[in-house]
């Protein structure tokens, strides 16, 4: 079966992330539901441990059951969320930096910032 297919190939994450993006939604869960079912928490800790945090972070609103899984059985564990924090600190330090396409010299103090996807909005001392 396909689940028994990507069971084996878990060891190399490549070759079940181009076998699982090449499923239907509907097939993924699939395959979910099956690792749940036969209790292999450490096969469904793999494939949430390789989500990107956008992701992870969706796939608690799956269900209660994958919700469950991901706050208790990752979060709560030590192990499993050092290795979460040491990966997501990584995907911080790694990223593609974006560049700096404007920065005023004021000679005030920044205050405060803001940012959203595109931009760093500052709070400077003179209130502008």
């Amino acid at each position: 079966t396909e689940l028994d297919a990507c069971l084996i190939d878990l060891s190399t994450q490549t070759s079940v992330s181009r076998k699982v993006a090449k499923m239907s939604k509907a097939e993924q869960i699939d395959i979910m539901n099956g690792l749940f079912e036969r209790d292999l928490d450490e096969a469904i800790r793999k494939v949430f441990f390789y989500l990107d945090p956008d992701s992870l972070k969706q796939s608690r609103c799956v269900s209660w059951e994958w919700n469950n899984f991901i706050m208790y059985r990752m979060w709560n564990s030590k192990t499993w969320r050092k290795k979460l924090k040491r990966r997501l600190e990584s995907r911080w330090r790694n990223r593609r930096q974006v560049p700096i396409t404007e920065l005023a010299e004021t000679g005030n103090t920044v205050m405060s910032m803001e940012c959203d996807e595109q931009t760093v909005y500052c709070g400077l001392s003179n209130g502008g």
